[in-house]
């Protein structure tokens, strides 16, 4: 199955990335944001670079569903704080079939909840811990994500563009057959919650190393074992 055309709303850094991820690798997008002079900036840059129209610029959420195809795949890329109220904004705008990601660092126990407000809809969603930073436009995200199967199955195609390209690192020594998802650099972890679980505990990690390193060094380590 290809996926041709994906939502986003958030147009940060990665929410931009993802989107010129995606268009470059010969997707549509339609955008949204707040700010409405950074979706039509995105919109120039990549209908400019791609000499196509590969993206439309929404200046509010129903004008982005209205742009989009049905059945819809929107990508939410916003910050945790307002992932809530942004999800509650887009629900009534949706459709049966349509598909919300939350691609943002929203806290893993609200996905379970989030999931059956939408369900009520009809609408399916995944929780995706989107690892990569700025660099992630080039190299590709690491994808670890929490949902019911059959929509992950249809999120594939979207998650193998974003993720990293599976010849960009040799292949582990043994392994045979099919290249796994795991390998395309995404992977499915679970139920909802499991994606942003399993981004908690890989952010954890990451401090930890930083503060051993400031332990090491006598100073005081910025996260506490409580903290999570």
């Amino acid at each position: 199955m290809e996926v041709k055309q994906l939502g986003m709303v958030g147009l940060g850094r990665m929410g931009s990335n993802l989107v010129r991820r995606f268009v470059r690798a010969g997707g549509s997008s339609v955008v949204f944001d707040n700010s409405f002079d950074a979706a039509a900036s995105l919109r120039e840059e990549l209908n400019a670079s791609e000499d196509r129209v590969a993206v439309a610029a929404a200046s509010t959420l129903q004008k982005l569903t209205e742009q989009l195809e049905a059945p819809r795949i929107i990508w939410v890329m916003v910050p945790a704080e307002v992932t809530g109220q942004v999800l509650e904004d887009l629900a009534p705008l949706l459709s049966s079939g349509d598909l919300v990601i939350d691609g943002g660092n929203s806290n893993w126990r609200l996905d379970k909840e989030r999931a059956q407000q939408l369900s009520s809809h009809g609408v399916d969603f995944l929780d995706v811990g989107t690892s990569g930073g700025v660099w992630g436009l080039e190299r590709g995200y690491c994808l670890m994500v929490g949902g019911p199967h059959s929509a992950v199955e249809r999120a594939a195609p979207v998650l193998e563009v974003i993720s990293p390209s599976p010849d960009s690192v040799g292949r582990t020594v043994g392994r045979q057959g099919p290249l796994s998802p795991a390998e395309h650099g995404w992977l499915h972890c679970g139920p909802n919650g499991a994606g942003h679980f399993v981004k908690m505990v890989l952010g954890a990690q990451r401090h930890r190393v930083r503060d051993d390193g400031r332990i090491r060094r006598g100073l005081q380590p910025v996260v506490q074992s409580n903290d999570l």
